[in-house]
């Protein structure tokens, strides 16, 4: 557990790089924390959204991967593929722009859609690359506005997070319940499967 806490410490980089990545491929961590995560280790709006920009695209491409080789993802269902479709066939490629400029909109089918429709790689690229660094930009510029605890409520809400989840005796809760939460995912979408 030692490590973990040293790697935090010494490469906070490469931990803000591996938050945008698992949650652009897998879902697991929302992008927001990445992003306080990189306020509160100094960086500007400007470098987060760069950042941003370069490992969503990078995570974007493993889904796009995935639908371009035709494989199943489990946490990916048949409407939400069906819905990109549609979404994808009335806006064209400006759903890829969208899909991630938004937050809260469904960008993995998209992603996977894109690939199984052997959509340009450059383009998705491009596309995934515009929306997300404008995304990171702009909620890294309303969150810089409302961090410093002394102009809003909100950003000590923001601060009491980040010091609890960077807090060495919160790494056993946290990561205990992470891999709980992954168990338990995966029983129910196991169950689910079954029936």
């Amino acid at each position: 557990m030692l490590a973990i806490v040293d790697i935090i410490k010494e490469q906070p980089l490469l931990v803000l790089i591996l938050l945008i990545v698992l949650d652009t491929a897998f879902g697991v961590v929302p992008l927001e924390l990445s992003i306080v995560y990189g306020m509160s280790i100094k960086l500007s709006a400007l470098s987060i959204a760069v950042l941003g920009m370069v490992f969503v695209t990078l995570g974007a491409l493993i889904d796009y991967l995935i639908g371009y080789l035709g494989l199943k993802i489990i946490h990916i269902q048949e409407r939400e593929i069906e819905k990109g479709k549609l979404f994808f066939k009335k806006y064209g490629s400006w759903t890829l722009f969208l899909a991630r400029l938004i937050p809260f909109f469904p960008s993995k089918p998209i992603s996977v859609i894109a690939g199984g429709m052997r959509y340009s790689p450059a383009l998705f690229s491009w596309y995934t690359g515009a929306g997300s660094f404008l995304r990171f930009y702009l909620e890294a510029q309303i969150l810089e506005e409302f961090y410093d605890p002394s102009k809003f409520k909100a950003g000590k809400v923001l601060q009491n997070a980040y010091e609890h989840l960077t807090n060495p005796s919160n790494y056993a809760v946290t990561f205990s319940l992470l891999i709980a939460g992954v168990l338990l995912y995966y029983f129910l979408v196991m169950r689910r499967n079954k029936v």
